[in-house]
């Protein structure tokens, strides 16, 4: 699994129903509020449910590079954040996030793009979501494809926000189900790169989830 630019990389293992730990070389922390650990990762209510991480310099990027990545599980369509730093909530001007849509769909966000999918992922099974920045394109992959890909090389204007997992700081949008995993990297890796995550982590997330559904 890539460690190439890593700014931000979730320990759902080792954080608690109180605080979350990000074992990038970073080493910052977030404060759980009512979301519930669970089997590799936290449940969310999308009610109370959040975990806020302080801005850090890391996190605040600002350039035409970037990539989130998260191993979600939603049965709930709507919008929901899963890993965001945005700055308006439902009208982003500024910042960076990766989201679910009012119809289940995987956005990827920067400043005011916000780049649908519109491939489902609120099945009530594990996916795997990426939104890569790479300096001449854009693209977001669910499991193990691109599901749109389109050239776009505009830099990111850093929000003031703070990461929210799960969680839009201002305005509240919350999510409903399991955020297993969640990285942000400074550059934008490729596809190839993707997959070695995906490959790499996916016997963790894809199990017997029928027996688990949320």
């Amino acid at each position: 699994m890539t460690s190439k630019g890593i700014v931000f990389d979730l320990d759902a293992v080792n954080s608690d129903s109180t605080t979350a730990y990000d074992k990038s070389r970073y080493r910052t922390t977030g404060t759980v509020t009512a979301a519930l650990p669970v089997e590799n990762g936290y449940y969310f209510n999308g009610s109370t449910a959040q975990i806020p991480f302080t801005t850090v310099s890391q996190l605040q990027i600002a350039r035409s590079l970037i990539t989130l990545v998260a191993w979600m599980k939603s049965s709930n369509a709507a919008e929901m954040a899963i890993l965001d730093k945005l700055d308006d909530g439902d009208t982003p001007t500024q910042g960076y996030g990766l989201r679910t849509s009012s119809t289940g769909t995987a956005v990827f966000t920067t400043n005011t793009d916000e780049y649908n999918s519109t491939v489902s992922i609120v099945d009530s099974k594990p996916h795997f979501i990426a939104g890569v920045l790479d300096g001449t394109n854009k693209f977001i992959v669910v499991d193990d494809k691109v599901a749109i890909t389109k050239a776009y090389t505009t830099a990111i204007t850093d929000s003031a926000k703070n990461l929210g997992i799960g969680y839009q700081v201002n305005p509240e949008i919350r999510f409903t189900g399991r955020i297993y995993f969640a990285q942000i990297y400074n550059v934008g890796l490729n596809f190839g790169q993707l997959m070695n995550i995906y490959n790499s982590t996916k016997h963790k997330y894809i199990w017997d989830y029928n027996d688990h559904l949320d």
